[in-house]
C-alpha cells in the first residue's frame, strides 16, 4: 500500500505532479511476516488527453528497510530488520483520469534497485513493482 500527498501543476496538455508518501506491505501470516517500508519522493511530468494521463519520472526512495519475522528454516535470511540505501528510480504510469471528474485510476510500474546498507560488496536487489493506484485531486 502507498499513500502519497503532493501537487500537480497544469499546463495546457501537460501536468508536472510532485509528491512525497510512504510506501509499506508485504506478506503476512499465522505465524510471522515480511514487511517493507520506504519513503517514496516523485516527480513526473504527464501528457493528457481528455480521459487518458500518460507519464514519466523519476522516484527517490528514502530509508527503505525490510522487516523479517518468520519461523527458523522457512527461508535462508534469518529473522531480523535490513536497511537500504537511499535508490533512485523510475516510473512509467497510464491512467484513466475522466476531464471532468478530480480522480484517476491508474497503473504504474516501478524500476529501482536496493543495496544493503553497510555491507562491504553487497548485491543489488530488485525493487521493480507494478501497482494499480487511486487518486483524488483536490
Amino acid at each position: 500500500m502507498a499513500l502519497n500527498i503532493g501537487m500537480v501543476m497544469v499546463t495546457g496538455s501537460f501536468e508536472t505532479q510532485a509528491t512525497v508518501g510512504y510506501k509499506f506491505g508485504g506478506p503476512e501470516a499465522k505465524n510471522g511476516s515480511v514487511t517493507f517500508d520506504v519513503v517514496p519522493v516523485e516527480l513526473m511530468e504527464f501528457y493528457r488527453t481528455s480521459n487518458i494521463r500518460m507519464g514519466l519520472g523519476l522516484v527517490y526512495h528514502s530509508n527503505p528497510k525490510l522487516v523479517k519475522d518468520t519461523p527458523i528454516g522457512t527461508s535462508g535470511l534469518p529473522n531480523g530488520t535490513y536497511k537500504f540505501d537511499n535508490a533512485v528510480g523510475s516510473v512509467v504510469q497510464v491512467g484513466w483520469a475522466p476531464e471532468k471528474l478530480p480522480f484517476s485510476i491508474d497503473l504504474r510500474y516501478t524500476t529501482v534497485n536496493f543495496k544493503q546498507s553497510g555491507v562491504t560488496n553487497a548485491k543489488s536487489i530488485n525493487g521493480n513493482v507494478t501497482g494499480l493506484y487511486m487518486s483524488y485531486f483536490f
